[in-house]
């Protein structure tokens, strides 16, 4: 009898050992996506989760189980980004990352984990000075499929120039490296073209007063406002502004942000009169019109912002590269290093050698009565001289 339980113990016991097993390699390459579900970034992080879903149930409609996405959350903080990345990367043996949409994450995890030899695909992170970190160098493993903020910034700064109304801008930034290096790209070019701009004021993405961010600069003394943050901040100016004498029509540039769902949820104030810069995209491929209609039956109709669409495009390209090199950090690197240029929804995606896409323009959008338009004009936001 006791020699019966004996064997029953271990039997159960391997069965549990087994099944965590399964669990741990889910029965595909394992690929880690790094999102802020929690924290000051979770708006983000929801549509981060959005596109993995329809990712994953174009894999199962597919029946393609080479691969296994696991959604890890780094809670808005790059430190706990850090300690989540790699322990996700140790439990399940992975060797491909997803992330992070935020340049101050992707800084404090990349070094330790280039150093693993872990492939990482930003979804974001379009911070320049990422590409001059000390310990980066050609060929290391790190890509990104947002176009880098020195060009962002530029591409700004040219249209401003070019429609030739705004000569004076009242410049504001958000403390965060993305809003802070895409905000010196802009005036630094803005200026060479012989606008006048104030040195970037800097406010706390925490803010949730900005009366008195704003009275800083007279802005009777400026033609326009350049405003770089995140989206619940920059609805905060934008609304603020909106609000005061004289600002209802005042011209507003800005970036991304302003395409965002949560931006559009928290602005209170009609949207006009302001143009933001963003990955240029051909919304009428048959792409990117798979990928909306999928969006929208499974979220009840909503149309997915420019943050899922680019992890979309981010996880398909990881897929291919892992399933392409049998999960080998150096194949797949070499794979993603001399890979056409990938047609997805937020346009072609090719990178070079520092893993900084290159395919992939800045195009001008403004928003007329709430909706949002494609400035017409030259092509602008080459490569920073």
């Amino acid at each position: 009898m006791r020699r019966l339980v004996s064997h029953s113990i271990m039997l159960v016991i391997l069965v549990t050992a087994i099944s965590a097993c399964k669990h741990a390699n889910n029965s595909g390459y394992p690929i880690i996506l790094l999102v802020p579900r929690s924290g000051a970034q979770s708006a983000l992080g929801l549509q981060i989760d959005r596109a993995r879903i329809i990712v994953e149930q174009e894999l199962r409609d597919a029946n393609d189980n080479a691969v296994s996405i696991h959604e890890v959350d780094t809670t808005s903080q790059p430190t706990v980004a850090r300690a989540e990345a790699e322990r996700a990367l140790d439990h399940y043996h992975a060797k491909f990352l997803v992330g992070s949409i935020l340049s101050g994450e992707t800084r404090n995890f990349l070094q330790s984990v280039l150093s693993k030899n872990v492939v990482v695909l930003a979804n974001g992170s379009s911070d320049p000075t990422i590409r001059t970190l000390p310990y980066r160098h050609t060929g290391d493993g790190f890509f990104r499929n947002w176009p880098p903020d020195d060009a962002e910034g530029r591409a700004m700064a040219e249209f401003v120039h070019f429609i030739e109304q705004k000569k004076t801008l009242a410049v504001f930034c958000a403390d965060d490296a993305y809003a802070r290096a895409l905000t010196h790209t802009f005036v630094q070019r803005f200026r060479e073209l012989g606008g006048s701009a104030n040195d970037p004021q800097i406010y706390s993405t925490s803010e949730t007063s900005f009366e008195s961010i704003l009275a800083r600069v007279d802005a009777s003394r400026a033609d326009g406002y350049y405003i770089v943050g995140l989206p619940r901040d920059l609805a905060g100016m934008y609304n603020t502004i909106r609000r005061t004498p004289g600002g209802k029509n005042t011209l507003i540039f800005t970036a991304v942000s302003a395409e965002t769902s949560e931006f559009k949820a928290l602005v209170n104030q009609p949207l006009n009169s302001l143009f933001y810069t963003s990955p240029s995209s051909d919304l009428t491929s048959s792409q990117y019109f798979r990928f909306k209609e999928a969006y929208k039956k499974q979220f009840k109709g909503d149309d997915p912002d420019i943050v899922a669409s680019i992890t979309y495009d981010a996880l398909h390209i990881a897929i291919n590269a892992v399933e392409r090199s049998g999960n080998d950090p150096d194949r797949a690197k070499s794979y993603l290093y001399s890979m056409p240029p990938y047609p997805g929804t937020t346009g072609p995606t090719k990178f070079d050698g520092m893993g900084d896409v290159i395919s992939k323009p800045v195009a001008i959008h403004f928003y007329e009565n709430g909706l949002s338009r494609l400035a017409t004009t030259p092509s602008f936001g080459g490569p920073a001289k």
